[in-house]
Protein backbone atom coordinates (compact mmCIF):
# COMPACT_ATOMS: atom_id res chain seq x y z
CA UNK A 1 0.00 0.00 0.00
CA UNK A 2 2.83 2.41 0.89
CA UNK A 3 4.54 1.65 -2.42
CA UNK A 4 1.36 2.53 -4.30
CA UNK A 5 0.95 5.79 -2.38
CA UNK A 6 4.61 6.71 -2.96
CA UNK A 7 4.35 5.89 -6.65
CA UNK A 8 1.15 7.92 -7.02
CA UNK A 9 2.66 10.88 -5.18
CA UNK A 10 5.68 10.83 -7.50
CA UNK A 11 3.45 10.68 -10.57
CA UNK A 12 1.25 13.51 -9.26
CA UNK A 13 4.35 15.58 -8.50
CA UNK A 14 5.76 15.05 -11.96
CA UNK A 15 2.42 15.90 -13.57
CA UNK A 16 2.08 19.00 -11.42
CA UNK A 17 5.56 20.21 -12.29
CA UNK A 18 5.01 19.69 -15.99
CA UNK A 19 1.63 21.42 -15.87
CA UNK A 20 3.18 24.35 -14.03
CA UNK A 21 6.10 24.63 -16.41
CA UNK A 22 5.08 28.13 -17.34
CA UNK A 23 6.06 29.31 -13.86
CA UNK A 24 9.71 28.62 -14.74
CA UNK A 25 10.74 27.34 -11.30
CA UNK A 26 14.16 25.90 -11.95
CA UNK A 27 15.98 24.48 -8.95
CA UNK A 28 19.76 24.75 -8.82
CA UNK A 29 21.98 22.35 -6.87
CA UNK A 30 24.34 24.60 -4.93
CA UNK A 31 26.16 21.89 -2.98
CA UNK A 32 26.11 18.11 -2.78
CA UNK A 33 27.97 15.76 -0.45
CA UNK A 34 28.06 12.04 0.20
CA UNK A 35 29.51 11.10 3.57
CA UNK A 36 29.14 7.63 5.08
CA UNK A 37 25.64 6.62 4.07
CA UNK A 38 24.18 10.13 3.77
CA UNK A 39 23.57 12.29 0.73
CA UNK A 40 23.22 15.99 1.55
CA UNK A 41 22.11 18.42 -1.13
CA UNK A 42 21.59 22.15 -0.92
CA UNK A 43 19.07 23.42 -3.48
CA UNK A 44 18.14 26.97 -4.40
CA UNK A 45 15.34 28.50 -6.43
CA UNK A 46 15.61 32.16 -7.43
CA UNK A 47 11.96 33.07 -7.33
CA UNK A 48 9.57 34.22 -4.64
CA UNK A 49 7.42 31.30 -3.51
CA UNK A 50 4.58 30.92 -1.06
CA UNK A 51 5.06 28.50 1.81
CA UNK A 52 2.94 25.86 0.04
CA UNK A 53 4.90 26.29 -3.20
CA UNK A 54 8.17 25.96 -1.28
CA UNK A 55 7.10 22.66 0.32
CA UNK A 56 5.71 21.33 -2.93
CA UNK A 57 8.83 22.16 -4.92
CA UNK A 58 11.12 20.80 -2.17
CA UNK A 59 9.25 17.46 -2.03
CA UNK A 60 9.18 17.21 -5.81
CA UNK A 61 12.91 17.91 -5.94
CA UNK A 62 13.55 15.20 -3.34
CA UNK A 63 11.58 12.72 -5.46
CA UNK A 64 13.55 13.68 -8.57
CA UNK A 65 16.85 13.32 -6.70
CA UNK A 66 15.79 9.89 -5.45
CA UNK A 67 14.95 8.80 -8.99
CA UNK A 68 18.40 9.92 -10.14
CA UNK A 69 20.15 8.11 -7.27
CA UNK A 70 18.15 4.89 -7.07
CA UNK A 71 20.32 3.00 -9.59
CA UNK A 72 23.40 3.94 -7.57
CA UNK A 73 21.82 3.17 -4.19
CA UNK A 74 20.18 -0.11 -5.29
CA UNK A 75 18.56 -1.70 -2.21
CA UNK A 76 21.00 -0.22 0.31
CA UNK A 77 19.73 1.90 3.18
CA UNK A 78 20.83 5.53 2.83
CA UNK A 79 19.81 8.92 4.12
CA UNK A 80 18.94 11.95 2.02
CA UNK A 81 19.08 15.42 3.53
CA UNK A 82 17.73 18.31 1.48
CA UNK A 83 18.41 21.93 2.41
CA UNK A 84 16.02 24.03 0.34
CA UNK A 85 16.71 27.70 -0.19
CA UNK A 86 14.64 30.43 -1.82
CA UNK A 87 16.59 33.39 -3.17
CA UNK A 88 19.69 32.09 -1.32
CA UNK A 89 17.89 32.11 2.04
CA UNK A 90 17.39 28.79 3.84
CA UNK A 91 13.69 27.98 4.07
CA UNK A 92 13.37 24.26 4.69
CA UNK A 93 15.30 21.15 5.73
CA UNK A 94 13.97 17.73 4.80
CA UNK A 95 15.48 14.48 6.05
CA UNK A 96 14.59 11.17 4.43
CA UNK A 97 15.58 7.57 4.87
CA UNK A 98 15.98 5.78 1.54
CA UNK A 99 15.13 2.07 1.39
CA UNK A 100 14.44 1.74 5.11
CA UNK A 101 13.97 -2.01 4.57
CA UNK A 102 13.75 -4.29 1.57
CA UNK A 103 9.99 -4.42 2.17
CA UNK A 104 9.79 -0.60 2.26
CA UNK A 105 11.93 0.80 -0.55
CA UNK A 106 11.85 4.45 -1.57
CA UNK A 107 11.76 7.68 0.40
CA UNK A 108 10.41 8.01 3.92
CA UNK A 109 10.29 11.45 5.52
CA UNK A 110 11.96 11.53 8.93
CA UNK A 111 11.10 15.09 10.03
Amino acid sequence: MKKIILFLSIIISILFLTSCGKKNQSVDIIDQKFEGNTYTLTLNVNKDLSSDETYELAYSSASEIYLQLKDKILQNKRYLNIIFMVNNEEKLKLNFVVNETIEHPGLKLLN
